[in-house]
């Protein structure tokens, strides 16, 4: 069945280049994944011949949740690039979006009694007890892929810093959503985890918006890190065997991960990172 699933939602087009059919596919640019069996200087022998010879530009690279990198390059090339003994398989580069609650009122702002909060409390609906202190999430690192983070917010100063970006924007956020996402899992006031660290990885810029490669380099870093972490992933875009691949490589590593199913009351295992089989799809 899962087998299925995976086929129904790659088109394979243009010889063995994987394409999502529900994906905004960004032209010209390619995530290429590596046997995980490579020797350093395997690899450093691909790379030397395929990527820095051979005209490409290199968008990313991949080392600790998978094997690989992006490119951007011709597709008759890419071709042939997939069909190496070494390379698992190229997946076309597609958008990634922030991810919205569109239409849907924040409770918070209409009920003062942290109703979020009392229903993440309890799994029984009603009047729940509040059960969040200012101690829960020490010593486990919030790591918010997104947007960025406001660093300078007062609703969790000294807890909050810059991580990674690749969209080349620098510290902060010129979007808000990551900083929503950040107030929503660590805010004094409002978040759940009250002590916990939270660092931002930007990997969607100001418009809200990026590419799965980028998005892969923010997870890649998160599964490198150390200690006790949860990735956040409120975002998504078109079925990707890639994302999806990440996510449970940082799973692998040591990092709880978690993707937000999407909102849009559509079947999350159609998407992703939201149908990572490892991760927490929420």
């Amino acid at each position: 069945m899962r087998v299925t699933t995976i086929v129904a939602m790659l088109a394979m087009a243009s010889g063995a280049i994987q394409k999502s059919f529900n994906g905004e596919l960004i032209d010209g640019e390619y995530i290429v994944v590596l046997k995980g069996n490579m020797s350093a200087a395997d690899r450093a022998a691909h790379m030397q011949r395929h990527v820095l010879l051979s005209g490409a530009k290199l968008l990313a690279e991949y080392n600790t949740v998978l094997q690989g990198y992006a490119v951007a390059h011709t597709e008759e090339d890419m071709i042939k690039i997939s069909e190496l003994p070494e390379v698992d398989y190229v997946e076309q580069n597609q958008v990634a979006r922030a991810i919205d609650e569109e239409g849907v009122q924040c409770a918070e702002r209409a009920a003062p009694n942290h109703w979020g909060l009392r229903r993440v409390s309890s799994p029984t609906i009603g009047s729940n007890p509040l059960r969040v202190d200012s101690a829960q999430g020490a010593g486990t690192a919030i790591y918010i892929i997104d947007t960025g983070i406001y660093l300078e917010h007062n609703d969790y100063a000294g807890r909050v810093s810059h991580g990674f970006d690749c969209t080349g924007e620098g510290p902060g956020d010129g979007n808000g959503h990551g900083t929503h996402c950040a107030s929503t899992a660590g805010g004094d006031t409002h978040g759940v985890s009250k002590s916990a660290p939270l660092i931002a990885v930007k990997v969607l810029s100001r418009s809200g918006s990026g590419t799965f490669a980028c998005v892969i380099q923010g997870i890649d870093y998160v599964g490198a890190q150390n200690g006790r972490r949860v990735g956040s992933l409120s975002l998504g875009g078109g079925f990707s065997a890639a994302v999806n691949q990440a996510v449970d490589g940082a799973v692998n590593a040591g990092a709880a991960m978690s993707s937000a199913s999407g909102n849009s009351n559509a079947n999350a295992c159609n998407f992703s990172p939201a149908s990572a089989p490892n991760g927490v799809c929420v």
